[in-house]
């Protein structure tokens, strides 16, 4: 799913990670995920190329994702703050404030308690809300 790549390039990026360190450290997070996920290759490439996560897996890759990159809590809410931090380091311009919006309009919605769950419904709102206000996500 778009939110995914969203994410995985556009989640809150950890205050530490600089810029430029940042495909070493979305590596490191994307390997970790597969192995803690069980997400098999068919469930990352299609998140990458921006398709709803499916299976279990591929929810729960997600998931790991978003709590590696600290924009997914530990009670399975989307911080925004921290989201908003991670965007702002991968888009510029007028996307930047669209994605800002999508952001507030995606960070409340009522999600499962689930987080693999929980993940996928963010990921949803994002791909949508993009999609919706014609800008493209950021891909990792």
């Amino acid at each position: 799913m778009k939110f995914i790549t969203f994410l995985l390039c556009a989640g809150a990026a950890l205050a530490f990670v600089q810029c430029q360190d940042m495909p070493e450290k979305m590596k490191a997070i994307k390997e970790a995920c597969q192995v803690e996920s069980r997400a098999s290759e068919d469930d990352i490439k299609a998140i990458a190329q921006g398709m709803p996560a499916t299976s279990r897996e591929g929810k729960c890759y997600h998931a790991c994702f978003m709590k590696k990159l600290e924009v997914l809590s530990e009670s399975g809410k989307l911080d925004a703050v921290k989201t908003k931090a991670f965007v702002s380091t991968l888009s510029q311009g007028n996307d930047l404030t669209t994605f800002m919006d999508i952001i507030d309009n995606c960070a409340p919605i009522e999600v499962e308690a689930n987080h693999c769950e929980a993940a996928s419904q963010y990921a949803d709102c994002f791909t949508t809300m993009a999609k919706d206000k014609g800008v493209k996500l950021p891909r990792l």
